[in-house]
């Protein structure tokens, strides 16, 4: 009980300060090894995004009732893969080293709208969120991106809500 405490605390401090700083404007995130440390562990992730990502929607009715909360799993990928996984169990076995972490943002101005403006080239893909189990989620999208300042590819799945 006082480990489910501390998590929204967290995030509720966290998405409080985002908001008073303005830090949505910079896509200021919260990974979750910063939620608990017990989710620094990347076998933990996929269960625990869906946990920090659910507090969060809860959080936010209350703190930032006009923003849109969102889970971003960032994927491994020099190349162009395309949505290469059906499940969460699928999408877990191609997490990165970085933890997922949680974005708020204004409507209209989600994670993945800001990085396909910044891509040089790339792909958006709307996933179905029943499919991949969040049935919480409003939309689920694959981004694969090439940025302009950096030589490697960006593979993110975002699930909001």
């Amino acid at each position: 009980m006082n480990q489910t405490k501390n998590r929204r605390q967290a995030i509720q401090l966290w998405m409080m300060d985002n908001i008073r700083t303005r830090g949505f404007e910079r896509g200021d995130d919260l990974h979750l090894d910063m939620i608990d440390p017990e989710w620094k562990v990347p076998t933990a992730w996929v269960a625990a995004g869906l946990e920090a990502f659910r507090m969060a929607l809860k959080i936010r009715e209350s703190v930032a009732p006009d923003f849109i909360v969102t889970l971003a799993y960032p994927l491994e990928g020099d190349e162009p893969r395309g949505v290469d996984f059906s499940t969460l169990d699928d999408l877990a076995a191609q997490f990165t080293r970085t933890p997922p972490s949680l974005y708020l943002s204004e409507r209209g101005k989600e994670p993945w709208e800001n990085v396909a403006t910044n891509g040089v080239r790339g792909a958006k893909e709307l996933l179905d969120c029943r499919a991949l189990g969040v049935q919480e989620a409003k939309r689920c999208y694959f981004l694969e991106t090439k940025l302009r300042d950096f030589p490697e590819w960006c593979r993110t799945v975002y699930i909001d809500g």
